[in-house]
């Protein structure tokens, strides 16, 4: 086969090869891949992307809303909070302090209040749940624990809406009045009377006394406080107590010694 021949062939394949129809097809399918892939980017920027600008937008004009405010009107002048709007109901505010046991509709209330809590008398708030606890269908108990009004004081003890007592102790009159005396003997006396004469005697009478409990943790906090240091001269005077240390007098040498 001559030289002609064979290039004249090669040719021929090349072109069976790389036929015009052959490239048309293969350009079509490359454009239609680059449409499909801008089209998937674009379904992804509006799908993903778009949605996350424009949240991040809208949270940074509302953290950024009130210095631009302040750019485009400036400071606003100061006002005072009307006096009358506290922002809370003034009876709302009392109930949430004020703890309530027994029957609200009976015939005997107890009102205690103290500053706090913690510096309430022990005794006096035992007392107080016991006598509920014994005629819970007669006496009804309201604890709080507030700063009182100068007229009301530190503290407050009232039965039946009243501070005063009038007690009838072997044939004389006595009056308690609770704005001077917190003692447990005095409580438990106004307590026990008041019920008497609200129920008389036709119902079980008001026993009332210090739990042990209380009793005992009293014994172990005396036994374990410390003696009290007392001089000998007005010893007398002093309430005695169980562990005191009495002091000899001493008397200072006033000699003045000559040169």
């Amino acid at each position: 086969m001559s030289g002609t021949e064979s290039e004249r062939n090669n040719h021929k394949y090349s072109e069976s090869l790389f036929s015009d129809s052959d490239s048309a097809q293969t350009l079509a399918r490359l454009k239609e891949a680059v449409v499909q892939e801008r089209q998937r980017r674009k379904a992804i920027f509006l799908k993903y992307i778009l949605p996350f600008f424009i949240i991040l937008l809208f949270l940074a004009g509302y953290v950024l809303r009130k210095p631009v405010t302040y750019i485009f009107r400036g400071p606003q002048p100061f006002e005072m909070p009307p006096e009358n709007d506290s922002g809370h109901d003034p009876v709302e505010s009392v109930e949430k302090v004020q703890q309530k046991f027994g029957n609200p509709e009976a015939a005997m209330r107890i009102h205690l209040r103290f500053m706090e809590e913690a510096y309430a008398p022990e005794g006096i708030l035992e007392l107080a749940h016991s006598a509920v606890e014994s005629k819970p269908s007669e006496i009804f108990l309201t604890l709080e624990f507030r700063q009182g009004t100068p007229d009301e004081g530190d503290h407050q003890i009232l039965i039946n809406g009243q501070s005063e007592v009038d007690l009838q102790t072997g044939g004389e009159p006595r009056r308690i009045d609770f704005r001077q005396t917190l003692k447990e003997e005095d409580f438990i006396l106004a307590l026990e009377s008041v019920h008497a004469k609200i129920y008389g005697n036709g119902s079980k009478p008001l026993k009332l006394r210090l739990s042990k409990e209380l009793l005992e943790k009293r014994r172990q906090q005396k036994e374990a406080a410390p003696p009290v240091i007392l001089p000998e001269k007005g010893a007398a005077e002093i309430k005695a107590t169980d562990k005191a240390i009495i002091l000899p007098d001493f008397k200072a040498d006033t000699t003045i010694i000559s040169p």
